[in-house]
């Protein structure tokens, strides 16, 4: 971040903030309360934004983008949102999260809040919505399959993509 606002980069870091550092929440990480407000050490703006409200992520996104392409700088989007499950197999988020904290969040859910929208809208119906339910549930299940028949990396894998690979004579 320091490179890019040195530089006045046209680059857009997103930070999808779901208020804990795996099992410990932010208050006890660190003594601020937006992450975005680090920017400002790197001089550039930083921005907090609803990350469970699609329209607002897209207009605070669409503004950084427009800032980019007039050479204006880097921008540091912290989109707050909420992890509903626990932040890996071997966490168990019931030792540090009560069921309530949870189920607020859930109502707070931003697929669910954007397809209300639509359908308050009279964009969405519900033929609509099973449809696109139904090819999101197919495209994931084809996209599991597919990872979980791909053959195991070699161990000359590791490093692809780490290091400037250089060309095959």
């Amino acid at each position: 971040m320091n490179f890019a606002g040195i530089h006045k980069l046209g680059l857009i870091f997103v930070c999808e903030n779901n208020g804990y550092a795996i099992s410990v929440p932010q208050s006890r990480q660190m003594a601020i309360q937006d992450l975005a407000d680090r920017a400002a050490g790197y001089g550039f703006p930083g921005v907090v934004v609803d990350g469970n409200d699609v329209l607002a992520c897209y207009e605070v996104t669409r503004q950084a983008v427009e800032r980019a392409r007039r050479g204006e700088g880097p921008t540091l989007i912290e989109a707050k949102t909420y992890r509903f499950t626990a932040h890996s197999s071997d966490d168990d988020d019931k030792r540090y999260r009560q069921p309530d904290e949870v189920a607020t969040w859930r109502q707070k859910d931003p697929i669910q809040r954007y397809a209300r929208y639509l359908r308050e809208a009279g964009t969405l119906t519900d033929a609509a919505e099973d449809a696109i339910t139904e090819r999101v549930n197919q495209q994931v299940d084809e996209a599991t399959d597919y990872a979980e028949q791909a053959p195991d990396p070699t161990p000359d894998d590791l490093t692809t993509f780490v290091y400037k690979q250089e060309p095959q004579a």
